[in-house]
């Protein structure tokens, strides 16, 4: 393997970003594939291979293109790795299934807790509930939109299990719990990942990521979250400028201590 690695980097084929060559990140992957499939005289299912286009000329038509002497079919909407990937100018997310299992799985709980203290309760909910919202969050790019949908998914299992209603805002409670809401749960677990990519012993990640560290998404999140690079990792923490913020309620600049109050409040009223 290392040899066609050798081979295809001398030869200047394959893909190259910013004169680093990272063809065989993706061809060493196909070229072990294939010598598994010719071991065991197996050819690509072109009924189960598909075609789908992205940029600004996604409408336009392209001619069929064949595998295996066979045409394959061009689609709108494909599964890759579990995530739903939508036609378009840039790559868009269809998170209807993701939302459709977590209100099956989230509705299975607290019918069965009924009777179950609520920290219990949501615990339940985070270990069975919220790995489907979050699922490849860290290296998908969500737009502001579908992030507050996701986020309205997950404020609505706060509400079943303290018993408040779908207009009343759930965050003094979520800082009452000591738990981030969506947004900030993802924005966390991006943080983490990219500290691991950070410190990752291989060459093409690191120098990836060290150009990632330029984009507008690490800017906002730096900025943002107070991100210090250090040498080993990444120092930030998400969960203090959640608590440090303006509460919705109370309109006061709410340490854990004011939104305590300002939610028991709401909470003891049955509002």
């Amino acid at each position: 393997m290392d040899s066609i690695i050798s081979s295809l980097r001398t030869s200047g084929l394959g893909c190259h970003f910013k004169g680093v060559y990272v063809g065989c990140v993706i061809y060493a992957s196909v070229v072990q594939l294939q010598q598994m499939l010719d071991l065991c005289s197996i050819h690509f299912n072109r009924r189960k291979s598909n075609l789908i286009t992205f940029g600004h000329d996604y409408k336009y038509n392209i001619d069929t293109l064949k595998l295996n002497g066979c045409d394959v079919n061009w689609v709108s909407r494909l599964k890759y790795l579990g995530i739903h990937i939508v036609l378009g100018k840039l790559i868009n997310i269809d998170v209807s299934d993701i939302i459709r299992k977590f209100y099956a799985a989230a509705i299975a709980i607290a019918y069965r807790t009924r009777r179950v203290n609520e920290m219990a309760r949501l615990s339940l909910f985070e270990t069975f509930t919220l790995s489907s919202l979050c699922y490849g969050c860290e290296g998908l790019h969500f737009t502001n939109k579908l992030l507050n949908k996701l986020n309205v998914c997950w404020n609505n299992v706060y509400r079943i299990v303290f018993g408040m209603h779908r207009w009343q805002s759930v965050k003094c409670i979520q800082r009452f719990c000591e738990r981030l809401d969506f947004v900030r749960i993802v924005h966390n677990r991006k943080l983490k990942f990219y500290s691991r990519l950070y410190c990752s012993p291989n060459d093409v990640v690191s120098q990836c990521f060290n150009w990632f560290l330029y984009s507008n998404e690490f800017r906002e999140l730096s900025r943002h979250y107070d991100v210090i690079i250090e040498p080993n990792h990444l120092k930030f923490n998400v969960f203090s400028h959640f608590i440090y913020s303006v509460c919705p309620r109370c309109n006061y600049l709410s340490c854990i201590v004011a939104c305590t109050v300002c939610s028991l409040m709401y909470y003891l009223r049955g509002e």
